[in-house]
Parts: structure tokens; C-alpha cells; sequence
């Protein structure tokens, strides 16, 4: 194989020196200017090429006819100029028998007849044409001669196509590898036959010529195209052999004339060899095409999934296996050669028999019928028969058709007894309406739960639009149609309202609309199921009711709560003060009175040892003004009003850790400026009881105070590395603890719109979260939105 690069210039080149070589074989018979040959071969070379490679093979058609004449003494304006035909000739060839649908394997008597009328006759004229002209305008010919020349060059063109042209094409097609020997030893006769044969009819006396045709034709019966192009090749080799030297019967005239009868024989040779051939070939393809759809048509009955027999004379000769199955037949034989009505119930042989009179009468297939058949076992089966008259080696006969229809009438069977207990089981629901529409909304049915609901009677209702049964607004609005529409494009349309019962009073009902569709998806209907929820829907409106009422107490009491912490606030603040204020101020004067008195008195070591009571009740107003001091600092301290809550924070943080021992880590980030006083109060109570927790049960080394403003929101983390607890058994007061602490800081945090929660396992420490809106309308809006984290 050539490399692609190289494919086409080999082509080129190949066809050019298969056209010089064809030429110079052709130049032997030349009659005219030594360039015009009573048969042109290189025009059927040219042709076939162009044929078998494509147009753009033309190259080498021009070079080789321009070298070809050129060599030859033409003129080298004359040689490009018959070049130019030549070539033209060839692919106006192509070109018209691609049109014509040409099959190049002449397979058809349709590819011989264009070959030979469109390639021959006709596409030729342009070499002629063009050739003439060329050689007399490059001063070969004289003008008289011109008239003459076109003829022999036309028609020596014309046979090179019959006689050369479809040898190559029916040599490329031809199956020479699939021939038996047989075939090869019957070919070699043939062709010995054929040259003793044109030998023998080339000896004086002639005129018995034509006696060689009945070889070609054996040729074109037995062995197709490629045996006729063969053949006709051969004869005409050896007829032009014959007749340049003076032999046979195309030499004893004037050159004219002989030219004539010569040209006259070979057409007619190629031309009745291609048709014969042509012609077996298509009756040899169609009688195979024949066999193979009989064999095909035999493959589909014996295979065909229906039950197919046929009867002659009223007896069957044939059931394919799907009938045999059907019949209970072991073997073909037990059933064919019977007659066609013994395996007709006898109930129905009556009918079975005016209907084969029928179909012989009419010619036209009898209609479906459905009867029954008795199995070789005695079986009877239900069937459904099918009968075609036809007509067999010119007697009557028929075709049925049979389907087992036993399975489809239990199928059948079975869904009436469903169907009834279905009916049954609707009829049973008495709280829900169930319905069945048709498409167009109209009611196909009605069970007992609708008379119920509605008050429709089924026999009032049936056939009536189920638009009915809305409200007159609805109706109006195209509600109905709307519901039906959305159902069938979503699958399922579910509502609630208002719907009228048949005396005209309402009912609010939830109704489910679901489409029904076969097994092709075809819509058939809607189902339709309703069920009245008027007592429910009062009921829930009533509980809708108590609920917003129970809201709205809880939102009172969740004011009042908030206003007991502020009054509570208040009131701790005001003991604070007073405590800080009058009873410490009180206490110290007491203090510095009796260390007055005791400095009078000589101290501890006097002389009458007066002293020591005042010591002691130095020591008594010292402890009273540490217990006050505490207490006040328990109540409110005063750093958180005065400083704010980050240094009221780490304050409370480390008097804690001082006094519990552990450690204590406060980190603080919040907006420059002051939180609104309750923020301030609720976080600081928060980590205040936290850390009191920390400090009585938790046991831990270190605590971790975080608050940081972020996002609009306060966020607060109290986080201790102790024992933990179980959080569950805190908030259900499972545990010794209680959970009131507990309860004391959520609701500080749900009260400001803020989200609280612990979390804590026994061993694992303990976390403490509060989030709280910055703003005092994020505040409100989530104290509204009841945000709470339970």
C-alpha cells in the first residue's frame, strides 16, 4: 500500500501508461490521419478509470493522448487539442452516468442501456468534436475530409466504450476468488470454443459470422458481465486481427462499406453480450431475492410469537411452532394433513365453516372472532382467530391468525371481580368523598361517602361537571379547570376550602386530585378523595385562639418579669448605696470612736485592763463593716455603674478566683461606647451566678471569661475545666443542685431577645453561652419572634 501522499500520483501515472499502451494497440486498426482507429480503446480505458478512481484521475487521460498524438506527427496545437477532447469525453461520461444512477458492476440492463446510450452515444461527440476540429486547425486534414473523419472517430470512440470500458469495469467487480472448478474448467472450454469458433467462421467460404453469438450468449448466461466483456473481447481481438489482414467478410468492399459492417458487428456483439448478461443478472438476483424473502417470510412464521396456520383444500399443511405449542402438538406431523375444522369446538364449527365460504366468496379476510379451539390433549382454549384467503398452487386455501385469549379473559375475569371489590371497599369509607372524573371534569363515579358528605344521590350526580360541588366564586373563576390542569401537569394537586354540599350549605374540606393514565400515559381521568374538616378547622381555630391568648399572657408575664429584675436592680442599688453610704459611714465612726477610747484607755496592757473589751469591739465593728461591704458589693457593685462592664468583669473575676483558688481569664471586646444599662446588668449577672456555680460544685483550676460585640449581636462564653455535670438531669431538677440558677440566667438572656445554653458532660468542664442583640430593636424584634433556645 502506497503512502497517501503518493496514492494519487500513482493513479495519475498508471492511467496515463494503461491509456498510451491501449492507444498503440488501437493505432493498429488506425483508417484515417494514422490517429483515427475503427475501434478506440483508450476511450474505454479513460472511462473506466474515471469510473473506478474518480474524476480527478483526468491527468493522466491528458498526457497520455496529448504524447500519444504528439508522437504520432501530430502537431503539438493539434495533440493538446485532442487531449483536451479526450479527457473532456471521459468525465462528461462520468458525470452523465453518475446522473443516471450507474451502477459500474452492469448488474442492471438500467447500467447497459446508460452506458450505451449516455458514455457511447452521446459523450463520445465531445472527443469527436473536439478532435476534428483540432487536427484541422492545426492543418492535418483538409476541410472535406472533416465529415468523414467525426463519423469513424465517433464511432470508433462508441466502441471503444461498449467493448472496453465494460470489461475493466466487469473485471473489477467480477468474483473470479468465489469460482468453483467446475466454473474455471467450463470458462477455459468456452474461450477454446470461442477462438477455434471465430477461426473456423474467418475462413473462406464467409458471411457466417455472426454464428458466434450464441458462444457469447452462452457466455452472458453462464458466467454474467465479466464473461460477456470476455468473450466479446476475444472475438473482436481476433475479428480486427482477421480483417487487417484481409480475411473474413469485412474486407471485400469498399473501405467505407467495410468499415461500416465491421464496426456494425462489433456493436452488436458487445451490446447483446452486456444485455444478456445484464438481463440474467437481474432474473438471477430477483429469483434469489425471491428464495431469500420466502426464506425470510418461513423464518418469521416459524418464529412469529402468535400462533400462524395454513390450509389447502381444508386441510392444514402448515403450523409454525407457536400454533404447535398452542395445540398441545408433539410434532408437525400429528397435526398437518388434518381438517382445517378439527380443532374447532363444535360450538363453533358452524360458524368456522360459513366463514371460509365467506373468504373464498369475497377474497377479503374474515374479522376477528372469538371462539374456541380443542388441543390434541382435548384441551379447549379460548382464542381469538384471524383468517386471510390466499391461494396456493392455484387452489384455495387460507391463513389464520391465533392468539390465546385464555389468560386475557381470566386478566378479564379477575379485574371485574376486583373492580367489584373495590366498589365494595369505596362504598365501605363513609368519611371520605371518592370520585371519578372523566377528562373534561365530569363525574364517572361515586361512592357512598360522597352521598354521605355532599348529599348527592349517585344517580343524581353521575355525568354532572364536578364544579358543582364548589363555591359559586370559585366556580366562576375557573377554579375547577385550574385544579384539574395543575393536577394532570404536577402529578397531584392538593387544596383546602370551602366546598357546597346539594342543599346549598358549606363544608371546608381538603381534597387531593390525582390524575389516572394508562399504561402509555394517556390521561383518562382524575381520581378525586375529599374529606370534610369542619369540625377539624373549628377546632383549630379555637386552639388557634386559646394559643394566642396563652402568647399574649406570656408576654405579660414576661414584661412583668423584666420590670421585677429592673425594680430588683434598683432596689439592690439603692441597698447598696445605703449600705456603702449611711450603715458603712455609721460603722466606721463607731470604729474610730472606740480606737479613741481604747488609745484613752492605755491599750491592751493597762493597768486595770480596761482596754480589752474595746479591743474587742474594735475587732466586732471592723468585721460588721467587711460583712456590709461585701454585702454591698454582692447587691450591685458600684463598678459596674461607675467603670462599665469590662472592668465590673475582671473585678468580680478575680475576687472569685481569690476566694474559690483558681485561675481566671477575662478577655473583653466591646464598642466604645457604654451597653444600655440592662445588657450591662444581664451579663454581669450571668457570669456573676456562673461563677458562683464554678466556685461551689465545678472544683475547677481554671475559668475562661469571654465577651466580645460582634456581628451585631453580644456574645458571652463562661468556659471551666472542672467535674461538669449532666445537663438533662440539671434542667429536669434530677439532681441535688436544683435548677434554679440555671433557670435565673436564661431567663435574664430570653428576656433581652437573647439565645442561652449549656453545655457540659461529668468530667468534661462545663461551657455557658449567652448571645444577646446589641440594639434595642433587634431586642424587640426577636423578643416578638419568641427566640428563645430551649
Amino acid at each position: 500500500m502506497l503512502p497517501r501522499p503518493l496514492r494519487a500520483p500513482a493513479e495519475i501515472a498508471g492511467v496515463a501508461v494503461v491509456y498510451f499502451a491501449a492507444a498503440k494497440i488501437g493505432l493498429l486498426a488506425a483508417v484515417a490521419e494514422k490517429v483515427v482507429s475503427s475501434v478506440w480503446p483508450p476511450t474505454g480505458v479513460a472511462l473506466a478509470a474515471l469510473l473506478l478512481l474518480g474524476i480527478r484521475a483526468w491527468p493522466g487521460v491528458t498526457i497520455a493522448a496529448f504524447l500519444l498524438n504528439w508522437t504520432a506527427g501530430v502537431p503539438a496545437a493539434g495533440a493538446a487539442g485532442i487531449a483536451v477532447g479526450n479527457t473532456l469525453e471521459a468525465v462528461t461520461g462520468v458525470l452523465l452516468l453518475r446522473w443516471a444512477d450507474f451502477r459500474p458492476s452492469l448488474g442492471r440492463l438500467h447500467d447497459v442501456l446508460a452506458l450505451g446510450t449516455l458514455a457511447a452515444l452521446v459523450s463520445t461527440t465531445v472527443s469527436a468534436t473536439i478532435g476534428v476540429a483540432s487536427l484541422w486547425a492545426s492543418g492535418a486534414i483538409e476541410r472535406s475530409a472533416t465529415g468523414f473523419l467525426w463519423s469513424v472517430w465517433w464511432s470508433g470512440d462508441a466502441l471503444g466504450d461498449v467493448l472496453v470500458a465494460p470489461l475493466l469495469l466487469a473485471s473489477a467487480y467480477a468474483p473470479w476468488a468465489r469460482w468453483s472448478r467446475a466454473q474455471v474448467i467450463e470458462a477455459i472450454a468456452l474461450l477454446a470454443g470461442i477462438v477455434v469458433a471465430t477461426h473456423v467462421l474467418f475462413q473462406p467460404p464467409t458471411g457466417d459470422e455472426y454464428a458466434i453469438f450464441p458462444l457469447i450468449m452462452w457466455a452472458a448466461v453462464r458466467f454474467g458481465a465479466p464473461g460477456s466483456t470476455a468473450a466479446s473481447a476475444v472475438v473482436t481481438a481476433l475479428t480486427v486481427w482477421y480483417t487487417i489482414h484481409g480475411e473474413g467478410s469485412f474486407t471485400g468492399s469498399t473501405p467505407t462499406h467495410n468499415l461500416l459492417l465491421l464496426q456494425m458487428y462489433l456493436g452488436l456483439l458487445g451490446t447483446t453480450g452486456l444485455v444478456l448478461a445484464a438481463i440474467t443478472t437481474e432474473r438471477r438476483e430477483a429469483g434469489n431475492a425471491a428464495r431469500e424473502s420466502e426464506a425470510r417470510y418461513r423464518t418469521l412464521l416459524e418464529n412469529a410469537p402468535e400462533a400462524i396456520l395454513v390450509h389447502r383444500d381444508e386441510a392444514w399443511i402448515f403450523a409454525n411452532r407457536a400454533a404447535l405449542k398452542l395445540l398441545r402438538a408433539a410434532s408437525p406431523d400429528e397435526l398437518l394433513g388434518r381438517s382445517a375444522l378439527d380443532i374447532v369446538h363444535p360450538a363453533y364449527r358452524d360458524v368456522a365453516r360459513a366463514r371460509i365460504d365467506r373468504e373464498r366468496a369475497t377474497g377479503e379476510p374474515a374479522p376477528l372472532l372469538e371462539q374456541q379451539f380443542v388441543a390434541m390433549d382435548g384441551t379447549v382454549l379460548d382464542v381469538e382467530v384471524v383468517g386471510i384467503p390466499i391461494v396456493l398452487d392455484g387452489r384455495p386455501g387460507g391463513q389464520i391468525i391465533v392468539r390465546d385469549i385464555g389468560e386475557r379473559k381470566r386478566a378479564a375475569e379477575a379485574l371485574r371481580a376486583s373492580e367489584h371489590r373495590f366498589q365494595l371497599l369505596l362504598d365501605s369509607v363513609q368519611d371520605y368523598a371518592i370520585v371519578m372524573l372523566d377528562r373534561d371534569g365530569r363525574v364517572t363515579s361515586w361512592n357512598e361517602g360522597a352521598e354521605r358528605i355532599v348529599g348527592w344521590q349517585e344517580a343524581e350526580i353521575l355525568g354532572r361537571e364536578f364544579a358543582c360541588l364548589y363555591a359559586p366564586e370559585d366556580a366562576a373563576a375557573g377554579k375547577p379547570r385550574r385544579n384539574l390542569d395543575t393536577a394532570a401537569a404536577r402529578g397531584a394537586f392538593e387544596d383546602e376550602g370551602w366546598r357546597v354540599r346539594k342543599d346549598g350549605s358549606r363544608f371546608w374540606a381538603n381534597v387531593v386530585i390525582t390524575p389516572v393514565r394508562d399504561a402509555a400515559a394517556v390521561l383518562l381521568g382524575f381520581a378525586k378523595i375529599t374529606r370534610d374538616l369542619t369540625e377539624q378547622r373549628q377546632t383549630e381555630e379555637a386552639l388557634r385562639e386559646r394559643q394566642a391568648e396563652a402568647q399574649r399572657g406570656r408576654r405579660r408575664l414576661e414584661t412583668l418579669s423584666q420590670r421585677l429584675l429592673q425594680a430588683q436592680e434598683t432596689e439592690r442599688r439603692i441597698i447598696a448605696r445605703e449600705l456603702h453610704d449611711q450603715i458603712g459611714q455609721a460603722l466606721t465612726a463607731v470604729k474610730l470612736n472606740l480606737q479613741s477610747l481604747r488609745s484613752a484607755a492605755g491599750g491592751v496592757s493597762g493597768e486595770n485592763g480596761a482596754a480589752l473589751p474595746l479591743e474587742e469591739s474594735v475587732e466586732i465593728v471592723e468585721q460588721a463593716m467587711q460583712a456590709v461591704r461585701s454585702l454591698s458589693l454582692e447587691l450591685r457593685p458600684s463598678v459596674l455603674d461607675d467603670l462599665g462592664l469590662a472592668a465590673a468583669l475582671r473585678w468580680y473575676a478575680d475576687r472569685q478566683a481569690r476566694r474559690a483558688g483558681f485561675r481566671v481569664r477575662v478577655q473583653t471586646q466591646l464598642p466604645a461606647e457604654r451597653l444600655r444599662f440592662e445588657l450591662e446588668t444581664a451579663c454581669f449577672r450571668v457570669v456573676q451566678e456562673a461563677l458562683t456555680n464554678v466556685a461551689r460544685h465545678a472544683g475547677a483550676a481554671l475559668v475562661e471569661v469571654d465577651v466580645r460585640a460582634e456581628d451585631g449581636r453580644l456574645h458571652l462564653t463562661v468556659r471551666d475545666d472542672g467535674g461538669g455535670f449532666d445537663v438533662t438531669g440539671v434542667w429536669r431538677g434530677a439532681t441535688a443542685h436544683g435548677c434554679i440558677g440555671l433557670d435565673g440566667m436564661e431567663e435574664r438572656v430570653r428576656l433581652l431577645g437573647g439565645q442561652f445554653a449549656i453545655e457540659s458532660q461529668p468530667g468534661h468542664g462545663t461551657t455557658v453561652q449567652a448571645r444577646f442583640p446589641l440594639s434595642e430593636g433587634d431586642r424587640l424584634d426577636a423578643a416578638h419572634a419568641g427566640v428563645v433556645d430551649e
